[in-house]
């Protein structure tokens, strides 16, 4: 699917696999107050940021590193947009938590499938 010539890297996988388990079940609590998450999603935000800059420290890492900013950009519809979202209005409805859900999800796909890509 993804063709690159950098050296695969089982933690980055590791860290892309735990991070959408950690974002789905994040998201999944988004129909109660933000404020109850409030702490859990600065952590997890703080977690991706983490990410973020390890695939940086990486080689030939651009299009990992480009779809990670994408990823917690609050300009973009994906985790980042999702939380102002969902801090905005303190909660949301589970129809729209149902459908984002797909969406994130295939996001992170598309990040594991680049790590999985240099093996």
């Amino acid at each position: 699917m993804y063709g690159c010539s950098a050296s695969f890297d089982r933690i980055a996988l590791r860290q892309d696999e735990q991070a959408k388990e950690k974002v789905l079940s994040l998201i999944s609590k988004a129909n109660e107050s933000y404020i109850i998450h409030e702490s859990e999603v600065q952590s997890l935000t703080n977690e991706l940021n983490a990410y973020k800059a390890y695939e940086s420290g990486g080689s030939k890492n651009d299009e990992t590193i480009k779809m990670w900013g994408k990823m917690i950009s609050p300009t973009n519809n994906l985790y980042e947009g999702f939380i102002k979202r969902w801090k905005e209005r303190d909660s949301l409805n589970v129809t729209f938590i149902a459908e984002f859900k797909p969406i994130i999800s295939d996001a992170f796909d598309n990040i594991i499938a680049l790590e999985n890509a240099r093996r």
